[in-house]
C-alpha cells in the first residue's frame, strides 16, 4: 500500500472515531498541549538550528534544516498512534493544533533563527546569504 493511502486511512480513521466531548478532552489535557507546544514550537527549532551549526552545513542545506525544524508536526504523525494502537485522537487534535498555529508562527520562527545564524559572515561556502 503507497504511503499517501495508509497516511489518508489513518486520518479518515481518526476523523470518524473523533467526537466534540472526546476533542475537548483532549485539549483538556493542559500540560500535555503546552508539552506538545513547547516541544515542536520551541525545542525542535532549536535543535534543527543546533544541527546545522554543528555540522557547518553548507547555506542550502542549513537553511532547509532550519526550514524543516521549524515546521511543526508531520503529515504522518496519526500513523504511529494508529499503528501501535494509541490514542488516535488525541494524536490527530494535537496535529491539527499545530499545523494551525504553525501556519501563523512558522515565518517567525524561521526568519528569526536565520537572521540569528547570522550567515552573512560565516564561512565563504556561505556566501549566498539569507535575505
Amino acid at each position: 500500500m503507497s504511503s499517501p493511502t495508509v497516511l489518508q486511512r489513518g486520518g479518515l480513521a481518526a476523523g470518524l472515531s473523533a467526537t466534540i466531548a472526546s476533542l475537548g478532552q483532549v485539549f483538556r489535557k493542559f500540560s500535555l498541549v503546552i508539552l506538545v507546544l513547547v516541544v515542536n514550537f520551541v525545542l525542535i527549532p532549536l535543535l534543527g538550528w543546533g544541527v546545522a551549526e554543528l555540522f557547518a552545513l553548507a547555506t542550502p542545506a542549513f537553511i532547509a534544516m532550519v526550514l524543516v525544524a521549524c515546521s511543526p508536526g508531520a503529515p504522518f504523525g496519526v500513523k504511529p498512534a494508529v499503528t501501535s494502537g494509541g490514542d488516535v485522537v488525541t494524536a490527530s487534535s494535537l496535529q491539527i493544533l499545530m499545523a494551525a498555529l504553525g501556519s501563523f508562527t512558522f515565518p517567525f520562527t524561521a526568519n528569526w533563527i536565520l537572521s540569528a545564524a547570522n550567515l552573512r559572515r560565516a564561512s565563504p561556502s556561505r556566501s549566498a546569504a539569507w535575505c
